[in-house]
């Protein structure tokens, strides 16, 4: 609603102030939820990926992008802030500050994965926040999600696949897409429906084993 207004010629400051609060509220919400959720990943994350790439000192931030941290959480700074930044945003016809900037940087130490980490140490980054969740899933819902696991054994050697087959519970209910089964233990594809495509045609069960 705010974007919308901001595109308008006709303009109200007293209603615009109004939907500005508005936003605020939303996003200092939005901020402490976020900055919750990574510290709780965080409590599962650097073990996970310590077991799954022998890589110690992993976490998650959260970067908030226009704000200091303690700035973000507080409605009367960010109020004077886009007080101040009114004319710019009616400028450029858009809300230019907010928590739809922000983004999850993923490191080792204090050095970002993106400039100096291998694909395959990226991508075990980001099943490691996946496998966070499933944690956070069971502990505050009280039961277990549906996890989808597409084409993730690409960029990891064997040992690095079993490794991760460790994570995947027999009770846990996973679809997994795959090129390859010889890192599925013998229960594991014991208890599994299997699924095969080949030139677009699909293969029952007893003919994929």
């Amino acid at each position: 609603m705010r974007n919308e207004y901001l595109k308008e010629d006709y303009f109200d400051i007293y209603y615009f102030d109004i939907l500005t609060k508005y936003f605020i509220e939303k996003a200092v919400l939005i901020y402490k939820m976020r900055l919750k959720f990574i510290d709780r990943i965080n409590e599962y994350a650097p073990s996970i990926y310590e077991n799954l790439m022998h890589i110690k000192n992993f976490h998650i931030f959260y970067k908030i992008m226009d704000f200091e941290e303690k700035d973000a959480i507080n409605e009367e700074y960010i109020l004077k802030f886009y007080e101040k930044n009114r004319e710019k945003e009616r400028a450029c016809r858009k809300t230019l500050f907010g928590p739809h900037h922000d983004d999850l940087v993923f490191c080792i130490g204090n050095k970002d994965m993106v400039a100096y980490s291998s694909q395959g140490q990226q991508r075990a980054a980001i099943l490691t926040f996946k496998l966070s969740e499933i944690e956070l899933y069971k502990k505050y819902k009280k039961r277990l999600p549906i996890v989808l696991l597409d084409d993730v054994f690409s960029e990891l050697d064997h040992q690095k696949k079993n490794n991760l087959m460790k994570y995947i519970e027999e009770n846990l209910q996973v679809i997994i897409t795959t090129t390859e089964l010889d890192h599925l233990t013998e229960n594991q594809k014991k208890n599994a429906k299997f699924i095969q495509i080949e030139n677009g045609k699909v293969k029952k069960q007893e003919e994929v084993i």
